[in-house]
């Protein structure tokens, strides 16, 4: 065999196994084109086909850009959204703050008028404010928003019978009127009540 292929310049067994694969394939060719023509399958029906799909796959191609510029946005939506709940729960947070720190004044404000009303009675020589006076500093703490008996009586620098006492007769001149019942009893001047 060496010689026969030194000779030939090849193989007789390799020109057998080429023959075999050529033999195959033809057999394929012949298949593919009965099956061709049993599906009525023409060369132009089928470069129509073969069009038709190139044109649907560039549509679709067109379709994913889209789809994908779409989920790009969609994505810089969700971090802009992330931001604004950020800034929203920030804005919570300082309003908390404002309000807790408006009532810190406010409860500042209220003892530096006590200690301003002590320093009085201190100066005049620990003289009584008569009922007067005090149901008129009564009055004008209730309209000013002290509405706590506990605050009022701590700001004027009195005991809380005396207050009771005071607060009755400016009810009974109706000045003065409740909101509430027991710990959260408010006083509020007559006028605020009725414009509610």
């Amino acid at each position: 065999m060496r010689i026969r292929r030194w000779l030939l310049g090849f193989d007789p067994n390799e020109v057998k196994a080429l023959k075999a694969e050529v033999k195959e394939l033809r057999a394929r060719v012949e298949n593919a084109e009965k099956l061709r023509v049993k599906l009525g399958l023409t060369e132009d029906k089928l470069q129509t086909k073969l069009t038709k799909l190139e044109a649907e796959v560039q549509d679709l191609k067109v379709r994913m850009a889209r789809v994908e510029g779409l989920a790009h946005k969609v994505e810089l939506l969700e971090e802009k959204l992330k931001v604004l709940d950020h800034i929203a729960d920030s804005t919570k947070e300082n309003r908390l703050w404002i309000k807790e720190l408006l009532k810190d004044i406010e409860d500042i404000r209220l003892e530096i008028e006590a200690l301003k009303l002590k320093s009085e009675a201190d100066s005049s020589e620990e003289e009584k404010l008569d009922d007067i006076e005090l149901e008129a500093r009564v009055y004008d703490l209730i309209r000013k928003g002290v509405s706590s008996p506990t605050k009022l009586a701590t700001t004027l620098g009195i005991s809380k019978d005396k207050l009771y006492r005071i607060l009755k007769r400016l009810q009974e001149a109706r000045l003065i009127t409740t909101k509430g019942k027991g710990r959260k009893k408010k006083y509020i001047p007559v006028l605020e009540a009725e414009n509610e």
